[in-house]
């Protein structure tokens, strides 16, 4: 249809976009949203711009493509000032969290998240998304016990959750895995039955993904079973474009491949997660790749044994093994060095395997206990 032909029609393009959200159907949401976006700016309907700009940013931030997520999220900020309404206020700050979380790192959001809880009331049409991003942004935070609060705030009065009842089981894994890090057995394991009955009961492929990884993370003892579980939720998340939660379905993968002996495919799929995070800016999920990567740098063939010195080390690995060990960031690094920090990732993981090291505390240590390497690091400035 023409555009003239919509601009009576945007409240429905809006209610549209968000059903198709619910539907997972991000592709489809974020076109109609965009273009509901535009004509409301041409033709001046200004209060319904936060709808639809949340929209858009959740939609967006699903897919990875955070830069327009937070674009959008915060310009619905601003329009939730001009048109003095805090719920609004509540979820436009909540979809900045969730995106900063993910851009840059769960504590970055700590002080959002504050922010975003205060405004959002008991009832609302997007109550329950918001507070389930906020609820993940808890677990990623450390805070397992504020998350389950959260998330049983939602369950425990249904009718205050808005439409968004299709995203339950993504819920009830978040909670699952927060009891988990509680140490709490009995309680995961309900909250993951509860999630395998709200997939089972709205057949999404995401909502599938994550029961998946709520029985990969609750139930079984066996590492191939586990292996299997998060295969599928890799495969259910990416046929469904929740590209962001696919990254992360695929590090547990690789985590879960490494306790069976699984290297190589856990290697591949930490590389696409770090390729993708890359490409799409997420740096908080980039540095959970390099922490895989380096774990599985540490499985090389001197970690069966008690590890290699800094001997075995060339000029350049010494270099920068020793200013790991002096507590510099990859980045700084980098710049001291004059390589890029991908180079820095790419030396620390082969280091990590020679010492026969899995983190650079245990790096720093391992140099303490050796010679120092009197190569002044100021020469190498270039990659080779």
């Amino acid at each position: 249809m023409r555009d003239e032909d919509l601009t009576d029609l945007l409240d429905p393009i809006g209610q549209l976009g968000w059903a198709e959200l619910l539907g997972e159907r991000y592709d489809d949401a974020i076109r109609h949203f965009g273009r509901g976006i535009r004509l409301a700016r041409h033709t001046g309907r200004s209060y319904l711009m936060p709808y639809l700009l949340l929209g858009q940013a959740y939609g967006c931030r699903v897919v990875g493509q955070l830069t327009e997520a937070m674009r959008s999220a915060e310009s619905a900020e601003d329009m939730a000032h001009l048109l003095n309404r805090s719920d609004l206020l509540g979820y436009a700050l909540s979809l900045q969290a969730s995106t900063v979380a993910v851009r840059d790192a769960p504590e970055l959001a700590a002080p959002i998240v504050e922010r975003a809880l205060r405004p959002i009331g008991t009832a609302g049409r997007l109550r329950g998304l918001m507070i389930a991003m906020l609820a993940s942004i808890r677990l990623e935070q450390g805070r397992p016990a504020e998350c389950v609060e959260l998330i049983r705030a939602l369950t425990d009065k249904p009718q205050h959750c808005g439409p968004a009842h299709s995203f339950r089981a993504g819920w009830y894994y978040t909670a699952a895995r927060a009891e988990v890090d509680r140490g709490r057995t009995a309680e995961a394991r309900d909250w993951t039955r509860r999630a395998v009955e709200a997939a089972g009961a709205v057949g999404l492929r995401g909502q599938h993904a994550y029961a998946a990884m709520a029985r990969a993370c609750t139930g079984p003892a066996d590492g191939e079973t586990v292996v299997e579980l998060l295969r599928t939720a890799v495969r259910e998340f990416t046929a469904g474009s929740g590209l962001i939660a696919a990254g992360h379905a695929r590090l547990e993968l690789a985590r879960a491949l490494i306790t069976v002996g699984g290297t190589d495919e856990a290697a591949r799929h930490v590389e696409t997660v770090k390729q993708f995070a890359a490409t799409c800016g997420a740096g908080h999920l980039h540095t959970l790749a390099v922490n895989v990567q380096r774990r599985l740098g540490a499985l090389g063939p001197r970690a069966a044994g008690r590890g290699g010195s800094s001997t075995d080390l060339s000029s350049r690995e010494r270099v920068i093994a020793t200013l790991v060990g002096q507590g510099m960031s990859n980045r700084d690094i980098a710049q001291a060095t004059f390589l890029s920090v991908k180079t820095v990732e790419s030396y620390l993981t082969r280091i990590f395997r020679k010492l026969g090291v899995d983190s650079r505390v245990k790096l720093a240590r391992k140099l303490a206990a050796t010679p120092p390497d009197d190569t002044p690091w100021q020469l190498y400035r270039d990659p080779k």
